[in-house]
């Protein structure tokens, strides 16, 4: 007889108390919806944020290791799995600028519940995947991070929902996108119109000796039918 083992998730109202009073202040200050959580053994992985089709009530999963946890790495998942789940439907990279600005927002609303900057949080893991549209930037990570601690320091500022950040923060990044492009074609077509104006003083500094050269030898030529007339 096969031994088939079965598991299903049930409501932990202990669990929920304990994580609410750690919780609780913290999404009220990041202006977040309050996620369900559901605790389950995850493998390598702290938590993770499945799309909406397979968790319709946005819950996020978190490791039975919870439990071992401090307090403000509890909080720190929690708000990165939000800012994923903020983004659900958006098609944007899981780790990309998007998410990077996001997740940035939330950690500096909720300041005041890390004993540190709350920014330090924050690691290259979660801005890794390139934008497509930085693919021929070298160093796009400093454009990525520069532009979203900007734009998150702007909004974490304002009285707008966590909820409604995803289409605010995408439309930004694409804004920046585009006036970032402009300015990059704008820079090679300087750097364009120098090598061209160089080139056409080389040539006119060019012309200007052959001419010098041409002049003296005309001169000689002169004075010598004079001499030697």
């Amino acid at each position: 007889m096969i031994n088939l083992k079965v598991f299903k998730t049930a409501p932990a109202p202990v669990m929920a108390q304990w994580l609410g009073s750690i919780l609780d202040r913290v999404i009220a200050a990041a202006k977040l919806p309050s996620y369900p959580i559901e605790v389950r053994p995850t493998g390598r992985l702290s938590a993770w944020t499945e799309a909406h089709d397979f968790a319709p009530d946005g819950r996020l999963c978190m490791s039975s290791k919870v439990i071992f946890w401090q307090a403000e790495s509890i909080a720190a998942t929690y708000l990165h799995e939000s800012s994923h789940r903020l983004l659900d439907g958006q098609e944007v990279p899981a780790h990309g600028a998007e998410f990077f600005c996001i997740n940035a927002i939330l950690l500096l609303r909720a300041a005041d519940h890390f004993d540190r900057n709350s920014l330090e949080k924050l690691s290259l893991y979660d801005f890794a995947d390139q934008p497509e549209e930085l693919e021929n930037v070298e160093f796009w990570q400093g454009e990525v991070l520069d532009w979203a601690l900007k734009t998150a320091q702007e909004l974490a500022a304002t009285e707008t929902p966590a909820a409604a950040l995803a289409a605010v923060v995408c439309a930004r990044w694409q804004l920046h996108i585009t006036e970032s492009h402009k300015a990059r074609q704008k820079a090679v077509f300087a750097v364009q119109r120098q090598a061209e104006e160089r080139q056409s003083l080389k040539n006119s500094v060019s012309l200007f000796r052959w001419l010098a050269v041409l002049g003296w030898t005309s001169f000689l030529l002169v004075v010598s039918v004079f001499i030697f007339k």
